[in-house]
């Protein structure tokens, strides 16, 4: 592949697993944890690149709110030193190269990338995705000071964050849940606010500053792991999920690098149309809710 080819591809695999891009960085916002990855240019390597990562642990940080680009741009980070992501098993020339973390686009077929970046997605992120304590535990042992900074690892031991017995059925997790989902509505609504057949209305400059600076950072939210979330607390519709994920799976095809970003292909591509009306259904459903809270609030 070509540099910009790569580039690009990488970017949206990253979005794809549900990471979110700010520049030459990506963020992963999970329940317990904050996972940024730093892209650079392998060094004495020209056109060459490697993707490493730190992590912001929720459970240190519990006021720290990630509401803005500058909120993920200053995040702390508590690991000592980053972790590359690497490539279990690749081919250069006519070697074999196990757990490779430098990477040259010109090595790699877009088919090829394509599986083997998202095969190390997996074995790098699932774990603190699916299974955050045992994995923390292995990779990270409080005993020890390997692994996360000598200021998180104070701050874990003092704290009991990561060994305790599980507590899923108690009012803790219950806490977690509702703070959670009252933080993924919020991002998801501002999603909305940007996206409907209402924007029409609008002119092309704010048609497109809607769409290409608002919904277009705010849309990679719309994640069946956030959506589930909503649905367990009883504010999205199982409906409502599908349509959700139907946006988001839309939007993703809509802000790729094949198609024409401008307020006229929003305004006639049959994507943005079913984009909007879904969105309009959704909105409606959140409205419902909202007014059902407020109404419980008086």
């Amino acid at each position: 592949m070509e540099r910009d080819e790569f580039l690009k591809l990488t970017a949206k695999l990253f979005q794809e697993y549900g990471f979110l891009k700010i520049g030459n960085q990506f963020f992963l916002n999970l329940d317990r944890v904050v996972i940024r990855v730093y892209r650079f240019g392998a060094r004495f390597r020209p056109g060459e690149y490697c993707y490493s990562y730190n992590c912001c642990f929720k459970d240190i940080h519990e006021d720290y709110r990630f509401e803005t680009k500058d909120d993920y741009k200053n995040m702390p980070e508590d690991i000592g030193v980053l972790k590359d992501i690497r490539v279990s098993k690749t081919r250069k020339g006519n070697r074999t190269l196990i757990n490779h973390k430098i990477f040259s686009p010109g090595d790699y077929s877009e088919g090829e990338w394509i599986k083997l970046w998202l095969k190390a997605l997996h074995k790098e992120f699932d774990s603190f995705r699916y299974d955050f304590e045992n994995y923390m535990r292995k990779e990270f042992p409080l005993e020890k000071t390997t692994g996360v900074s000598l200021r998180s690892h104070k701050a874990f031991v003092a704290r009991g964050l990561i060994f305790y017995e599980n507590r899923s059925k108690g009012p803790i997790r219950k806490r977690r849940e509702g703070r959670k989902a009252s933080d993924i509505l919020e991002k998801i609504q501002i999603a909305f606010e940007n996206c409907g057949s209402s924007l029409l209305s609008l002119s092309d400059v704010d048609l497109t500053g809607g769409i290409y600076e608002e919904f277009m950072y705010y849309y990679v939210f719309l994640t069946k792991e956030n959506l589930k979330t909503l649905y367990r607390n009883k504010i999205l519709s199982k409906k409502g999920m599908k349509k959700s994920l139907r946006i988001r799976k839309l939007s993703d095809i809509a802000f790729s690098s094949e198609v024409e970003f401008s307020a006229k292909f929003v305004r006639t591509s049959p994507i943005w149309k079913e984009i909007f009306q879904l969105a309009d259904e959704v909105k409606a459903e959140l409205a419902k809710f909202h007014d059902k809270s407020k109404d419980d609030e008086i």
